[in-house]
């Protein structure tokens, strides 16, 4: 019995140390042995988050494309040149730093 618990918190913790998004994976949701509390509770991850589904924001999606259409175009540019293009252009208006991230999420 003091063995079990001993190799359950081992691994708990060695679960612990890996990322979120990995320890989500880990998830099964139709297994009948462990309800998704308790395999909720073990990997520390928050209930809510099993259940919540990230939403796809359709105004990014357009820009990363415009973005990725500037970039391909002219590989050297960097965040600011791509936020003056997207502004003389296309008219479209963003900060430096959102010009940035929507280069990285499409790297």
């Amino acid at each position: 019995m003091v063995k079990e618990k001993q190799n359950s918190v081992g691994l708990k913790k060695n679960l612990i140390s890996l990322t979120y998004e990995k320890r989500k994976q880990f998830i099964e949701k139709n297994n009948e042995q462990i309800c998704l509390k308790r395999q909720a509770e073990l990997l520390d991850i928050s209930r809510s988050g099993l259940y919540c589904q990230p939403r796809v924001n359709q105004q990014d999606t357009a820009l990363m494309n415009l973005v990725d259409e500037i970039y391909t175009e002219l590989p050297f540019y960097d965040s600011r040149r791509i936020r003056k293009q997207l502004k003389i252009y296309h008219q479209i208006y963003i900060c430096r730093e959102k010009a940035q991230r929507l280069m990285r999420l499409k790297a």
